[in-house]
């Protein structure tokens, strides 16, 4: 049981790092955003206003890409909380039907 416990707060804080990882990846945006368009607003041009949109895509990808992550960790420890195995605590292994007879 405490070998479980442990796979379960180790799960746990990969989710948080995940989810950590996601909220500093917003804050990236919004500063490299703000920033770019004071740039384009001191230049005065207007068409390259379509250039701070590639930042937007590429940090919503990556945090799509951790959120993504961060919903698999949370299926591994509903699935982990739910083993019964006493030997094993890993959701990934399947037990032998042939030995368990």
């Amino acid at each position: 049981m405490e070998r479980k416990l442990k796979h379960l707060e180790f799960i746990q804080t990969a989710v948080n790092r995940m989810a950590r990882n996601s909220f500093v990846i917003k804050g990236w945006t919004l500063l490299l955003v703000a920033a770019f368009l004071a740039f384009i607003a001191r230049i005065g041009d207007a068409n390259l206003m379509l250039i701070a949109a590639v930042p937007v895509m590429l940090f919503w990808a990556l945090d799509g890409y951790y959120l993504h992550q961060e919903r698999r960790f949370r299926r591994c420890t509903t699935a982990c909380a739910r083993w019964t195995n006493p030997i094993s605590t890993s959701p990934w292994t399947q037990p032998n039907l042939a030995t368990a007879v």
